[in-house]
């Protein structure tokens, strides 16, 4: 896993060390990976659907070229253009953008139940008549 956490307050520094966790990690690992030998043939990324811009109606796939005009729209389309470089080495790069990952151990359940622990959640998503 690379990267500084999005789930804490972002500060100006704290953005900064999220983009530059996932970026200077990925040209790192690029280099390390063209300067020594190796049989990798395949990077798999994953990333945010925070590249996508937000929408309740529409679906995306991954031929959408617009991007989030949002700080973490932002972070994914950097870092995938970093990732980008392995095809310079004829790798396969393969992009997997997932949504918020929900878990007992981590993830963003543990922060999303603390106000609803006391009374103060609110509903994610919206009802549905279909």
């Amino acid at each position: 896993m690379v990267g500084a956490s999005i789930s804490k307050r972002w500060t100006k520094k704290h953005k900064q060390a999220i983009l530059d966790s996932r970026l200077k990690t990925t040209a790192l690992l690029h280099q390390t990976v063209k300067n020594n030998p190796n049989n990798i043939t395949q990077i798999v990324s994953a990333s945010a659907i925070g590249f996508y811009p937000d929408s309740i109606t529409n679906y995306y796939t991954e031929d959408q070229t617009e991007v989030n005009d949002s700080f973490l729209g932002h972070v994914v389309e950097a870092w995938e253009q970093v990732v980008d470089t392995f095809k310079t080495l004829d790798i396969t790069v393969s992009k997997v953008r997932i949504g918020l990952v929900f878990s007992e151990h981590g993830g963003a359940f543990p922060q999303i139940i603390k106000p609803i622990k006391i009374g103060a959640g609110a509903p994610l998503g919206s009802e549905s008549n279909g």
